[in-house]
Order: structure tokens, then sequence, then C-alpha cells
């Protein structure tokens, strides 16, 4: 009888111990993914929102060529740092609709544009007031509204010294302000006094996460996510079934000419995400070569996004042989969703269920 005890008491130790261990290992790549890659994400975005702020500010002092090209050039790094906050789709980016204030897409209806026009008509005052305009509509607090004014129709006359100018520049100031003051809650939002203590910390009594398998299974998750939205929302509508169903002007960013290069970001990010958390170490032996065929097929995707560098967005859309290069970059990115969801998920113990787009 004390035989069998000991034994049983043994088989307990290393159960607890073989589990301990496994809790560990999940517990390390939250760890990692928040260090190495979602702490430095939201700061960089932080900064970057800033910069926009103050350049633009300083256009609307001094209006002219050299002002407006440094504001451009300036928001297309402020959509570079965004690419890589983007992919983080859970969390503090979708509470309080967060998300749809930095990115408000796909604008199906066409608000922010509407809106927008509106405002340049009737020159509301309360439009340009970063107190007031945050109680607006959502569409004119991010990235969309903020491209249309420095990039769309008229945007040259931003130099000029009319009303009509100055409006137009004092919006772009106000909705850069907007974003600013966002993307500095958005980084706060991830301190380790806020959602971080409960990324990194499941337990039973955790309210979002019970376990140590789901904030990996979550980070998967949003990994498929920006993947679905990629092929779905931001390339599928404007490619069209064939070339007469082609829509450029439903590509995100298309003025700016950002459409492939955001995207190209959002998948080197996301590639930055999966290699920095070390999702390979939850592999055993056998199952090493899932994360070997992620990081290869990241390796193509990025190549073939590379085709499209310096095509203007409508030509890409229009043109067969770049027609041809967005398929097969639909492909690839399909190709990774099955190995993330799927096959990833699988070999790593990982429940991931819906994502954010599933059944839109």
């Amino acid at each position: 009888m004390r035989v069998l005890y000991l034994c049983l008491l043994i088989l307990t130790l290393t159960s607890t111990s073989a589990s301990a261990n496994e809790n560990i290992a999940y517990d390390k790549i939250a760890e990692r993914a928040f260090i190495h890659y979602i702490q430095p994400a939201v700061k960089k975005f932080e900064a970057e929102t800033s910069v926009t702020s103050l350049l633009i500010g300083a256009l609307c002092e001094n209006p002219d060529q050299k002002g407006l090209t440094s504001v451009r050039q300036q928001f297309k790094r402020s959509l570079k740092a965004w690419s890589a906050v983007e992919i983080l789709r859970f969390g503090p980016l979708i509470t309080d609709n967060n998300y749809e204030r930095f990115q408000f897409y796909p604008d199906r209806k066409g608000l922010a544009l509407k809106i927008i026009r509106r405002a340049f008509v009737s020159r509301a005052p309360d439009l340009i007031n970063p107190e007031l305009l945050v109680n607006k509509s959502i569409v004119l607090h991010g990235f969309g509204a903020l491209e249309y004014i420095l990039f769309g129709a008229n945007s040259d006359t931003l130099i000029r010294e009319t009303p009509q100018a100055i409006y137009r520049c004092a919006l772009a100031r106000t909705i850069s302000i907007i974003m600013s003051r966002n993307a500095a809650t958005l980084r706060n939002s991830w301190s380790s006094k806020n959602f971080a203590r409960f990324f990194l910390n499941p337990s039973v009594t955790n309210p979002i996460y019970k376990t140590s398998r789901e904030p990996v299974a979550e980070l998967i998750k949003t990994l498929t996510t920006i993947l679905q939205a990629a092929t779905d929302q931001k390339l599928g509508p404007p490619l069209g079934k064939d070339r007469k169903f082609t829509r450029p002007k439903l590509a995100i960013f298309y003025r700016s000419e950002q459409t492939f290069k955001s995207i190209q970001n959002n998948m080197k990010n996301a590639d930055k995400l999966f290699q920095s958390a070390r999702f390979d170490q939850l592999l055993d032996e056998d199952s090493h070569w899932v994360s070997t065929a992620i990081t290869t097929e990241f390796a193509n995707l990025d190549r073939l996004l590379n085709k499209l560098h310096g095509i203007p967005v409508q030509e890409a859309f229009l043109e067969k042989k770049h027609r041809v290069t967005i398929s097969l970059i639909r492909i690839s990115i399909a190709v990774l969703y099955d190995h993330l969801k799927n096959t990833y998920a699988n070999a790593a113990g990982l429940l991931v269920g819906f994502n954010a787009l599933d059944g839109d």
C-alpha cells in the first residue's frame, strides 16, 4: 500500500511540475511579445503622432511648400508607426472604438469625405477646436480624414493664406492633436498598471485571461485578423473579381500612395511579433517545421509586395501583371492564415476562436 501511495505521489508531483513548466512557456511568449514588440510599438506611435501634430501646427503658422512637404513625409512616418500598432487588434485598441478612431476603414459610405467637404464649405468653428471635435463623429479623428486634407483634392492650397486654406490647415491640426492624445492614451492603456497587468498575469481571478494559454491565443488571433483584413478589406474590394469591377479608390490610403506600403508594413510587423515573442518555442521537434514555414511565407509575401514598390495604386489594380501580383499576395496571405490559425494553433495546443472580422 505504501508503494502504491508513493507511486501516486510521484505521478502527481511530476504532472504538477510538467503543468507548471508548460505555463511558464506560455507566459514567456506573452512577456516577450509585450517587452520586445508591444511596448516599443505603442511608444513609437505616440512619438510619431506627436511630431505630426507639431509639424502641422508649424505649417499652419507659416505655410510654405517646404513645410507641406515635411508634413506629408511625417504623415507617412506616423502611418508606418500605426502599421505596427494596428496589428494589436485586441485589448485597448478595441475599447471605446479606439481602432476606428485611428482608422475608420472600410468607410463604405464615404462618411469621412462627406463630413470634411461639408466642413470646408461651412467652416464650422467647433470642428477646429480639439475639445469640441473630440465629441463629434469618430470618422474625423484619424488617418483617413487627415490623409484627405493633406493629400486629397486641392491639398496643395495648404500653402496659401486664403480663408479656405487657413481653415483646412486648422482642421488638420485639430485632427492631429486628437490623434496624438489618443496615441498617448493607448500607450498608457498598455502600461503595467492597466491592461498589461491582465495580459501578463493570467489566473482564475483575472477578469480577461484565466489561463496562460489565453494571452498567447489572443496574439495568434490578432495576427490572423490583420491577415484577413489585408486580403478581404484592403486588397479584395479594390481588385474586384475581374478588371471590369476594379475600384482603386476603395483602396486604403490611395491618396497618399501608401496602400501597398502600409500593408507591407503590417506584414513585416506581424512577422516581427511572431519572431520576437519566440512562438517557435511552444512547438515540439516534430512540429518545428510549422514555425519555419510561417517565417518562410512571410519572406515570400514581402518579396511579392516589393514588386509593387513605386507602382501607382490605380495602375497596380488595373494593369494585368500587377493584378496577378496582387492575387499572388492574397494567396500567400491565405497560406499564412491557415498556418497560424490551424496548423500552428493545433501544434501549440491553442484554441484561437473567432477573430474581429469573422462574420463580416
